[in-house]
């Protein structure tokens, strides 16, 4: 039957689907096209699928580099899960079921549903093609900041950091330079600048980068571009400069701090433009002599000395409190910190490190170090000026060890703001013996950082990026190296191509320390060194030729690192190296490394992130290494059997992101890679960095009992992104159940970081319930995904003795768990869970609740972050049994259970559409009683049972998300005035939560005084954001005035309201005065009651907005509703001048005014810089006049597709006023006009004026007929110089267009000919529809009598088969 339909219809398939077919065919379609409508929706379901998982493959990728995920993404990802659901469950019941060509009525809704779940399966798909999926979060401040210097609010320093303020707010100056001399304190003054621009949000943007004496262009660009959240992909320095340039100019105000700038920049090839007007420059530098001339007004501010009084109370506070003035001081005392002090010269580095060193010293001490002072060796031209110099080595000497003086110098080597890893100056203090003969590496390390802290600690050293890092200042550095040249430690340090590279050769013999940069040499000349111990050559994988007797003459080298260059072989001169300790060929292209055997007493080798393919035999030579780092070296493919067995020396062995090709290659050809089982052989191993893809290749147990510090990845699919906060981190992912459950439990005991991903069942009992008796008592972090048979991560009834589990656990990650029923199976010691600080729960959907009662009552105590979401069966976050449950008589509650999470920062609960309450009954526990069973329905009612009530406590919390929960409130209704759950909420996000009618009751809002931000979206339902206790919502009952003498939202600073279909109002009419007062941005979307944004009575709490968006709010009349107030027939005082700077109106078809009437002085907007209204058909004006007057800042005005007849209305938005009848409108700031597509405007302003807009350079008007701009206005109007630079350009784009025209009119006689061979066509095919339809019909009519005749035989079939 289904092909004798095919053939009746084939023949004109393609003409119908071309055609406006009525309901009936449509039908007939679905029951005919059945097999190849679910056809398509099961390949549209794998087309899906492949989407969605590369979408969470790409999501997964950006969380792990710490991006924030977009929110479309994460709703896409949500709907997709719920389709993909939805298909599995239509082909669950499909398949099920009977479909057969006679059942025709089920084949019929089969194929309809298929048809329309295709549709939105590829809407889906199409949906889910995105550009990006995350975003880079700017860094909130910079990293810079994060440094040990503290800021000393002295008085002369307060004067500078005010005067530039007071220049960044200049309209006028673009570029800011703050000159002194070294060591004076200006990073410090424009960190302090940085951190009051940030708290102040006194720009949009900020970026802070040094510059230092040979600048770094590609760097700088980088590190500009880190922190305004842009990635570079491009190499050439142009091809970024242009992109850096796009991304600054996105910027209103952007701020640029340039640290240490020593001659000028070309600040264009950076990627700083000057013609951003909002661009401002901030510039350090030692020179008073910079000039910026291309970027306009510049002005310079000097940073001087520490007059003598400041700098005697700065040394003071800075060595010893007991030196300040007391009755029981010591005068001598007193009388040496002040000369000491005298000594410094006002310098505060200076000041800082001799006060440092002499904390806690006696007075011979401080004499002596005066007499230093006084009496110091004169530094020479290294650019370190007498006092500086004197104070520095007097910190120097005072170094408690001559370990930490011996680093100090080293440091020295680096060039100049170097990150410095702090694992290298444990490689090359090792190589160097500089540890006092110190052989053991895990004892080594703790002493570098033990004389890392101790120069920290005497400012000798800075912080760097992170805790691995760390800086020296460049008087600090030029400082050592002039210290290390007075002595037999002679240093030559050359780095940038601006620094001379090489002194006479006679000077060679003296040097025992060479730092170089090669970036610009292609080959190195032959010398001798023969007290040469440390040497540094650092390129930028810059081609280098080194002569074949380099090294000859270098016998006492003990350390050598070549990084980042291109090596076309090494000299055959190294193998006389025989007493190279470290050598380091680190992001180096190595053609042949063979030679490096040689070296019989090398100890630490480095091949980080070289290009190496295959590690050389006769590595297998160094019988004495101790460390071996193939990290980042993505091209190894090969290392030899045996060759690792026979470094029985090994003490680390670091293979990050690198070789995995265990057991790999044939044994009889002879190339079989090294194997894992190897390590066995190392008996002195340490620290392991490894993957290992086979789980059945582990080595012996014993190898991972001895180690201290370990990254292992067990198990195919896993990389290297993510922190490894922790010195032992496991990565298991096993399919088949542990192979070695020997190696596997010995890893596991010790673990402080463990990921397990796609476990078997074996594995998942083995690792969660057989090793649970152990209680993980070292793990920090838990990090569980993709596993389908995991029912609980602690089960103490299975535990045979029952101690602590995970006593020291700071963070869980449980994911994609589809089994997993609890997290917590039985009651547990109290030390269990003691740690947590960090829960994530993410598509667990067999879960109900998180943490067991006993859990939540004072086991959390230190939980700082919670994030529940995708979680389809969740119930509650914290369950509470029967026994525990409240009295519901009298709605009370018994104060001993209730539960506080005292640290908690941050609550997230997201997509959980059973979740009922944070705190509420196990699901699973079952009434005694019907009347048992009666209240406990009564009470989890959505109305009576609200998510957060007052038996849960956060007085910490700060963040608090609820995106797409079915609860029918947030809070309870009434609460004790003594209320302080959520008083610390600074930032509340409500989105998707279709069940909630009101927001919060007027109590819970005054709890509220720290929240600043505040977003709501999408909620149906809402229809108030405040409600008094007493309001019906549904019944619409009148509420008391409860809010006198009440603050609401005190501290609020953004307001976000998009998509509630039911808001009417945001505001509460008697909310007093200090309600609302530090709102700065308001964004309004998609609200289609609304129809005042702010009433009468918001007016004066509004001075501190300072952008308001309106979009797509269908009902909104006004967005200010004015009534200036009078008394005794007098206008009431103006209130304060409001700050709002952006006002964004767009697609507000009933919007009529911006202000209702003219404020008369009222109100005044005089620091307005954008106002934009864009599809507002119904808006009549823009400006009253009174607001127009005081628009001196604005500079950009755009009016597009408005229904708008004047700009400026005259005497109010009713015209209901004469006052102004010749005004002056004076726009000094506008730059840019645009007017489009308003085909009602006519004028400017109805009456007459003068117009004065003297920096206006765009002029854009487009489609206004009716508009004469220069109508009314006076001879004293300087408009009329802007529109006729506007119109030459004007004249010539004119030009082009008339030679456009004359083109089309070739054009237009071939187009009449196509109209006329159209119009025949069409004519021909309504003919042949008008047939189609009539063999529609016919065969309609025959479809009919066939389902009848159908319908009898079906029914005859019934009957004999009843028989």
């Amino acid at each position: 039957m289904e092909i004798c339909s095919a053939a009746i219809v084939g023949p004109i398939g393609e003409k119908i689907t071309n055609c406006a077919v009525d309901p009936v065919f449509r039908q007939l379609d679905y029951l005919v096209h059945f097999r190849s409508n679910v056809n398509n929706l099961s390949d549209q379901r794998k087309k899906l699928v492949e989407t969605r998982d590369f979408v969470q493959h790409a999501v997964d990728s950006a969380k792990s580099n710490g991006d924030e995920i977009e929110g479309m993404v994460v709703e896409w990802l949500s709907i997709t899960k719920k389709f993909s659901d939805e298909v599995d469950r239509f082909f669950n019941e499909a398949n099920g079921r009977s479909l057969r060509w006679w059942n025709m009525l089920s084949r019929h809704r089969f194929s309809r549903r298929a048809t329309k779940m295709a549709m939105e399966v590829v809407k889906a798909i199409e949906e889910g093609r995105f550009e990006r999926v995350a975003y880079r979060i700017p860094p909130q401040g910079i990293m810079m900041l994060n440094n040990s210097k503290k800021f000393e609010a002295f008085e002369s320093r307060v004067l500078i950091l005010k005067e530039i303020i007071e220049a960044l707010a200049d309209a006028n100056a673009s570029v800011i330079v703050v000159h002194g001399m070294g060591g004076v304190g200006k990073t410090t003054l424009v960190e302090e600048i940085a951190r009051l621009v940030i708290e102040g949000k006194l720009f949009d943007a900020l970026a802070m980068t040094t510059v230092t004496q040979i600048p770094n262009v590609k760097r700088i660009q980088g590190e500009i571009a880190d922190q305004l959240g842009l990635k570079f992909e491009e190499e050439k320095d142009r091809v970024r400069a242009d992109r850096l340039r796009r991304r600054l100019e996105m910027e209103k105000k952007v701020l640029v701090i340039l640290d240490d700038v020593w001659a000028k920049l070309d600040l264009e090839d950076v990627g700083i433009s000057s013609h951003h007007k909002g661009c401002k420059i901030l510039v350090t530098s030692r020179k008073d002599d910079l000039y910026f001339g291309d970027f306009g007004t510049q002005k310079n501010i000097k940073i001087d000395v520490l007059a003598k009084k400041e700098a005697r109370n700065f040394f003071n506070k800075m060595a010893c409190d007991f030196v300040e003035s007391s009755n029981d001081s010591d005068p001598e005392m007193e009388a040496v910190a002040t000369e000491l002090a005298d000594e410094c010269a006002g310098l505060p580095l200076a000041l800082a490190t001799v006060a440092q060193a002499l904390k806690g010293k006696g007075r011979p001490i401080w004499n002596d170090a005066l007499h230093e002072l006084k009496f110091p060796s004169q530094p020479n031209n290294y650019g370190v000026n007498k006092e500086a110099y004197s104070s520095l080595k007097l910190s120097y000497k005072s170094l408690n060890r001559d370990e930490a003086r011996s680093l100090f110098l080293l440091c020295s080597l680096f060039p100049q703001d170097y990150q410095i890893n702090i694992k290298y100056l444990l490689m090359y203090a090792m190589g160097l013996g500089l540890l006092n003969g110190m052989n053991s590496l895990a004892a080594a390390k703790w002493r570098i950082l033990s004389l890392v802290d101790e120069l920290k600690t005497s400012y000798l050293l800075l912080d760097g990026a992170d805790s691995d890092f760390v800086k020296m200042h460049d008087i600090v550095r030029d400082t050592a190296i002039l210290i290390a040249s007075k002595m037999k430690s002679k240093y030559l340090v050359r780095h940038g191509s601006g620094e001379s590279l090489w002194p006479s050769m006679d000077e060679f013999k003296d040097y025992t320390a060479i730092s170089l940069g090669c970036s610009d040499h292609s080959e190195l000349p032959e010398f001798i060194c023969p007290q040469l111990r440390f040497l540094l050559l650092v390129g930028k994988r810059t081609s280098l030729r080194l002569p074949e007797k380099f090294f000859a003459g270098m016998q006492e080298l003990r350390v050598l690192d070549l990084t980042s260059l291109c090596i076309q072989r090494l000299p055959s001169s190294i193998d006389e190296l025989v007493n190279l300790h470290t050598l380091c060929l680190d992001d180096c292209v190595l053609p042949d490394m063979s030679i490096v055997g040689e070296l019989k007493k090398l100890e630490i080798l480095s091949l980080r992130a070289s290009d190496i393919i295959a590690l050389p035999r006769v590595i297998g030579e160094l019988t004495n290494l101790k460390v071996l780092n193939l990290s980042n070296c993505f091209k190894l493919k090969v290392i030899p059997a045996n060759l690792l067995s026979k470094l029985t020396g090994l003490s680390e062995l670091y293979m990050d992101n690198s070789f995995k090709h265990w057991n790999v290659g044939h044994m009889n050809e002879g190339n079989i890679n090294a194997r894992i089982s190897e390590l066995n052989n190392l008996p002195r191993l340490t620290t392991l960095h490894v993957h290992i893809p086979n789980p059945t290749l582990l080595p012996n147990a014993s190898v991972f009992g001895n180690l201290s510090g370990y990254r292992i990845l067990i198990g195919d699919g896993w990389d290297w992104s993510g922190k490894f906060e922790t010195s032992k981190t496991l990565k298991l992912k096993l399919e088949r159940g542990i192979q070695r459950e020997d190696a596997i439990q010995a890893l596991l005991e010790n673990t402080e970081n463990l990921y397990l991903d796609e476990l078997g069942s074996a594995s998942a009992r083995d690792i969660l319930f057989s090793l649970d008796h152990k209680g993980f008592p070292k793990l920090k972090c838990l990090r569980v995904k993709n596993n389908s048979e995991i029912v609980s991560v602690v089960n103490s009834d299975s535990m045979q003795h029952l101690h602590s589990a995970f006593p020291l656990l700071e963070s869980l990650f449980l994911k994609n768990l589809d089994e997993l029923g609890s997290i917590c199976r039985g009651r547990l010691p109290q030390m269990s869970f003691r740690n947590l600080k960090i829960v994530k729960v993410e598509s667990c959907n067999r879960l109900k609740f998180v943490f067991p009662s006993f859990m939540g009552r004072g086991g959390l105590i230190h939980l700082q972050k919670l994030e529940i979401s995708e979680c389809r069966a969740m119930e509650t976050i914290v369950s509470k049994g029967i026994e525990t449950q409240m009295q519901i008589n009298g709605d009370k509650w018994d104060e001993k259970n209730k539960i506080e999470f005292p640290e908690l920062r941050s609550l997230i609960l997201q997509h959980l559409p059973e979740l009922m309450s944070f705190y509420c009954y196990d699901s699973l526990a079952v009434p005694s009683t019907k009347r048992d069973s009666d209240q406990i329905i009564s009470a989890i009612k959505t109305g009576f049972h609200p998510l957060l009530n007052q038996q849960v406590s956060f007085p910490k919390l700060e963040t608090l998300k609820l995106h797409a929960l079915n609860a029918g409130k947030i809070w309870q209704d009434q609460v004790p005035s003594s209320f302080s759950g959520v008083k610390n909420l600074t930032s509340l996000s409500v989105v998707d939560c279709a069940s909630i009618k009101y927001l919060m009751t007027i109590t819970v809002a005054q709890s509220l005084v720290n929240l600043e931000r505040l977003e709501i979206n999408n909620c149906k339902m809402m229809q108030a954001i405040i409600i008094s206790e007493d309001k019906d919502l549904d019944n619409n009952h009148p509420s008391k005035s409860i809010l006198q003498n009440q603050n609401v939202f005190p501290s609020l600073e953004s307001l976000v309201i998009s998509r509630m279909d039911a808001l009417e109002t945001l505001w509460d009419k008697e909310a007093t005065s200090g309600s609302f007062t530090k709102l700065k941005k308001v964004d309004i979307g998609q609200c289609k009651k609304l129809e005042t944004v702010f009433p009468n009575y918001m007016l004066n709490r509004l001075t501190n907005l300072e952008r308001l968006n309106v979009t797509d709010c269908s009902s909104v009349v006004e967005i200010f509703q004015v009534k200036v107030p009078v008394i005794n027939g007098k206008q009431v005082a103006a209130i304060a001048a409001n700050h709002l700077k952006e006002l964004k109106l767009l697609r507000l078809p009933k919007l009529k005014h911006i202000w209702s009437t003219d404020p008369q002085r009222f109100l005044s907007y005089p620091s307005l810089q954008l106002v934009h209204t864009i599809h507002c058909q119904s808006l009549l004006n823009i400006f009253p006049v009174s607001i127009a007057k005081d628009l001196f800042q604005l500079e950009e005005l755009k009016i597009q597709f408005c229904g708008v007849e004047e700009i400026v209305a005259k005497g109010g938005a009713e015209g209901d006023g004469d006052e102004y009848e010749d005004a002056s409108f004076v726009l000094s700031g506008l730059t840019s006009l645009s007017l489009w597509n308003l085909f009602e405007f006519k004028r400017f302003y109805p009456g007459k004026y003068t117009l004065d807009c003297p920096s206006l350079t765009l002029l854009d008007v487009r489609h206004c007929k009716s508009f004469k701009l220069m109508e009314g206005t006076s001879e004293n109007s300087t408009l009329s110089s802007a529109l006729e630079k506007v119109e030459d350009d004007q004249s010539t784009q004119r030009g082009k267009i008339e030679r456009r025209e004359a083109d089309a009119d070739v054009l237009k006689e071939t187009s009449t000919r196509k109209e006329e061979i159209t119009t025949t066509v069409q004519d021909n095919v309504e003919a042949e529809l008008i047939e189609i339809r009539a063999q529609l019909q016919a065969l309609v009519v025959g479809q009919n009598q066939m389902m009848e005749h159908l319908a009898q035989l079906t029914t005859t079939a019934h009957q004999t088969i009843s028989k």
